[in-house]
Formats: C-alpha cells, sequence, structure tokens
C-alpha cells in the first residue's frame, strides 16, 4: 500500500486594473502616514521578506515528510497463523512546501511593477525641460506684443498657439505616464493581496490531505486484519503525529513571512497613494495654462496664470522625487 499523489491547489490571484474609490482613499492614507519615502521604504520592505522567506526555507529543509516504515504481525486462530503487513509511505512530495514559499518571495514582482514609476520619475526633467521652454517662448512673444502695442501678427499668433499646445502636450505626456504607474502598482498591490495567510492555508491542507490519506489507509488495512487492530492504529496515527511535528516546526517561520508580506503590500500600497497624490495634482498644472491661453496676450493674469503653473509644476516635481526616488 502507498499514498497515490495528491496536487494541492496553487493560490487563486484576482487583479484588479483600476482603483476602487475606498483603494484610492487607503492609498492616499498611506502615502500621507508614510514617515520616509514610500519608494525606499517599499524596497526596504521587501528585502525584509526576501530575507523571511530565506529564513522559511532553512526551516523546510530541515524538516522531513517520511518516509515512515511502519509494520506490524499478530496471531490468529489459536496462534495457527499469523498476519503480517507493513507500510513505508514518502509524504514529501505532498508537501511541496519551497514551491509555496516562492509564491510569497515576491520582491522581484514588486520591482517589475515599481518600472513604470521609476520611468516616469525619470523622464520629469525632460517634461520639466519642455514644459519651461514652452512658456518662456509664450512669455516671450507675449512681451513683444505689449511692447508692439498689443497687436500680435500672424507668426507671433502661430508660435503662441505652438507653445500653448506643446506646454499642455508636456504636462499630459507626464500624466500619462503617471497614470500608467499608478494603474500597474494598484494591480500589483490588489493582485498579492489574497495570498496574505496563503501559507497557513496552505499547511492546512497539506495536513489535511496526508490524515485524510493515512486514515483511508488504515482503515483499509484494520479491515483486512484478522487481529492487532489496536496496534494498527497505534502505528498510524504515529504517522499522523510525525507529519503534524513537522508542519508544526514551520508555523513560526511561516507567521514571519506572513507578517513580513502584509508589511511589503502595505508599503506598496503607500508607493500607489503617492502616485495618485502625485496624480491629483496635474490639474492644477494645466488647468492655469487653459486658463491663460483663452486670455489676451497683454492682460497681466496671464503672466499671474503661467506663473501659477510653473510654480505648481515645481512642487509636483519636487514631491514626485521625494516620494518615489529609491
Amino acid at each position: 500500500m502507498r499514498p497515490y499523489n495528491a496536487v494541492l491547489p496553487a493560490p487563486v490571484v484576482h487583479e484588479s486594473l483600476t482603483l476602487s474609490k475606498q483603494e484610492r482613499a487607503d492609498a492616499l492614507k498611506a502615502a500621507a502616514v508614510s514617515g520616509s519615502s514610500p519608494a525606499r521604504s517599499a524596497f526596504a520592505a521587501f528585502d525584509a521578506l526576501t530575507t523571511a522567506c530565506g529564513t522559511a526555507q532553512n526551516a523546510i529543509n530541515s524538516v522531513s515528510f517520511g518516509p515512515y516504515p511502519i509494520s506490524g504481525s499478530c496471531t490468529h486462530d489459536c496462534h495457527f497463523k499469523k498476519f503480517t503487513w507493513s507500510w513505508k509511505p514518502d509524504f514529501n512530495g505532498w508537501a511541496p512546501f519551497s514551491s509555496a514559499l516562492s509564491n510569497m518571495n515576491i520582491a522581484s514582482v514588486f520591482s517589475n511593477a515599481f518600472s513604470p514609476a521609476k520611468a516616469f520619475v525619470a523622464a520629469l526633467p525632460a517634461a520639466t525641460a519642455d514644459l519651461t521652454r514652452a512658456i518662456d517662448d509664450i512669455l516671450t512673444i507675449d512681451t513683444a506684443i505689449r511692447n508692439a502695442g498689443g497687436k500680435a501678427t500672424p507668426a507671433q499668433e502661430k508660435t503662441l498657439t505652438d507653445a500653448f499646445a506643446a506646454a499642455l502636450l508636456a504636462v499630459q505626456d507626464s500624466l500619462v505616464a503617471c497614470n500608467g504607474a499608478l494603474q500597474t502598482m494598484s494591480s500589483f498591490t490588489s493582485g498579492q493581496q489574497s495570498k496574505n495567510g496563503y501559507l497557513q492555508n496552505y499547511s492546512n491542507q497539506v495536513q489535511s490531505s496526508i490524515d485524510g490519506c493515512v486514515t483511508s489507509e488504515m482503515n483499509n488495512l484494520i479491515g483486512k486484519a484478522p487481529c492487532g487492530r489496536g496496534g494498527i492504529t497505534n502505528k498510524f496515527n504515529g504517522i499522523k503525529a510525525k507529519v503534524s511535528n513537522s508542519i508544526a516546526a514551520l508555523t513560526t517561520p511561516f507567521d514571519k513571512v506572513n507578517a513580513a508580506f502584509v508589511t511589503a503590500i502595505q508599503a506598496a500600497s503607500s508607493v500607489a497613494g503617492a502616485l495618485l497624490a502625485v496624480q491629483s495634482q496635474y490639474a492644477t498644472v494645466s488647468g492655469p495654462i487653459r486658463e491663460a491661453k483663452g486670455l489676451d496676450p497683454v492682460s497681466p493674469v496671464r503672466m499671474i496664470k503661467l506663473d501659477i503653473a510653473k510654480k505648481d509644476w515645481a512642487q509636483l516635481v519636487a514631491y514626485a522625487q521625494a516620494n518615489l526616488s529609491t
């Protein structure tokens, strides 16, 4: 008699492509309470998760799930007949904890999810140069128009149209990059959250699966045994106890992995919160530019609007670099 190979279910991951209203609120809250750069804190948290997984792997390597050789014999029919039995199950194939652990060691997955945010931040200096150049062109032409009596030439009108378009395009392209980074990070966090408690549930599944097999084999043997049923029960229960002890040895390291995992996902949520905070600032830049576009070149309000846009852009860039740089 030998156990069949049981295939335990892999974790089911659901991915959400957008932030719900509650997720957006949670993300902003996470960014607000973060004491240091959310990006740096997140990478540190995932490093800690990797360390916890390494410790857990050492624990896995130190335990065994077989083989468990047991046997017994007894006499019956006035000792004229002897009943002998043996079983040597090996449940190591039933307990692929290393594979289960790898599902929790997601530092590289986070790093990939962070790549769009990294690219977004890296592109900010170029976007700043494009926006500054466009606004400076507008202000230069506006000054020339005022000095010439307030009437723009066709060439100046075209230059202004092109400059406003360039300014808005610089802001829009940066916003698109920010949205993509936020989308990727929010998908990562929502997709990974279902793994909270995964190792604990997996351990219970392994225990239950092995116990079920041992019980089934024990009952089959007892049904055939003409004697010695008590000894059979004791030895089969002994296998269950050994399996339980091996799984118990993994409880503490697995709990530490789960705690590190929860911390890491919360840190990743703070990154999403920082991106969301940046995203919300774009309207304060594009809005004044559009308002300035609708004003007369000689209007002093136009210069004020463009100045507001430049200052708000500088604040946006400073916030993004402070919170998303690694």
